[in-house]
């Protein structure tokens, strides 16, 4: 719409989670869900298999295990590591998916828990087992506040305390 030189913008046509399709969001938040589960149970079936050949290890690396890249992002420490890291791509990911569209909300994702991992790894890695889809979130985290630099968010420090701030700032304390 448009009155005289000034454009009115309508934020309706960037909402597509009311347009009948399902968010990216959704899906991935799905996927850490039941990898986690699957993660719990082959830790009962099979003790250490995870850890060998799934989680990300510079030695699996070196044997040739190139798929630790990806899918130590499935895996999580406990219940509040994917509790923590699903709250961080929901509330983020649901404004960049809208931005920026699905494929490149999972292209961010799995990137950024590629280079996460290959930079944990070269920085100082002890031979423990990698895990978590962190650096995938945080990547999320990251073009949030950078396309969006001057939205108003509220966080709540402690899940109590609210906090006001502008999103860079949010990115610049992660």
């Amino acid at each position: 719409m448009q009155f005289g030189r000034e454009r009115v913008f309508d934020f309706r046509r960037f909402h597509r989670w009311a347009g009948g399709r399902f968010p990216m969001v959704m899906v991935l938040l799905a996927v850490f869900v039941v990898a986690f589960l699957l993660q719990q149970v082959a830790g009962w079936i099979a003790p250490g298999w995870v850890e060998t050949y799934l989680a990300l290890t510079g030695e699996g690396l070196r044997h040739g295990y190139y798929w630790q890249l990806l899918t130590y992002m499935l895996l999580h420490g406990g219940v509040l590591h994917l509790a923590f890291n699903c709250l961080g791509l929901y509330f983020a990911g649901r404004e960049v998916e809208i931005l920026c569209g699905p494929r490149h909300l999972v292209a961010m994702v799995a990137s950024g828990g590629v280079v996460g991992g290959i930079v944990q790894l070269l920085i100082g890695s002890d031979g423990t087992p990698l895990i978590g889809a962190s650096a995938g979130v945080c990547a999320v985290l990251m073009a949030f506040c950078t396309i969006l630099p001057e939205l108003e968010i509220t966080v709540l420090v402690f899940f109590v305390i609210p906090l006001r701030m502008r999103a860079r700032w949010l990115g610049r304390i992660l």
